[in-house]
């Protein structure tokens, strides 16, 4: 397969099928793979969007910085995780819906996104299927499949790919 066609398969990947399989073949060899992992370099508190998290004991008054909208949202062995909700001017976003998303990240973390292209290569051993590039986005909430990154990074392995394979 020349670098043209194989720039032009990778291009041609529909995202809405890379997430159901998480691999798919190219041809000759070469297939594209998503992979997720957890994203240990995010934390909830590195975004303003879903507010401040901070454990404290139990007994304890809230967190400095917390005012009257924050809550308690997970008690566990004696701590509890209070939540100060995204406040925008006089508008604090404290819906079920937020604090369910604040409660998921909280529990799983942030995800880290990576599609890798891997392919044939011959070395002194023989042939082989290797990574031949690779590209990632971290960040992503654990309810997110990262489906508006995917074309983005379609583009960036397929940019990767440099004549001769």
């Amino acid at each position: 397969m020349t670098p043209t066609d194989l720039k032009a398969a990778i291009l041609a990947t529909e995202p809405a099928v890379l997430l159901t399989l998480e691999r798919v073949d190219l041809g000759d060899g070469y297939s594209l793979q998503l992979a997720y992992d957890y994203d240990s370099d995010q934390t909830i508190n590195d975004y303003d969007c879903y507010g401040s998290v901070e454990w404290s004991r139990q007994g304890e008054q809230r967190p400095a910085g917390f005012d009257g909208s924050a809550e308690v949202i997970e008690r566990d062995r004696g701590q509890r995780l209070w939540w100060q909700p995204y406040r925008e001017g006089h508008k604090v976003y404290n819906t079920a819906k937020d604090r369910g998303q604040v409660v998921e990240i909280v529990a799983y973390g942030f995800r880290y996104m990576v599609l890798k292209l891997r392919g044939p290569a011959s070395s002194i051993t023989g042939n082989h299927i290797v990574e031949l590039a690779r590209d990632g986005i971290g960040g992503l909430e654990p309810f997110n499949d990262g489906s508006d990154y995917l074309p983005d990074l379609l583009a960036e392995v397929a940019g990767a790919v440099e004549a001769p394979l």
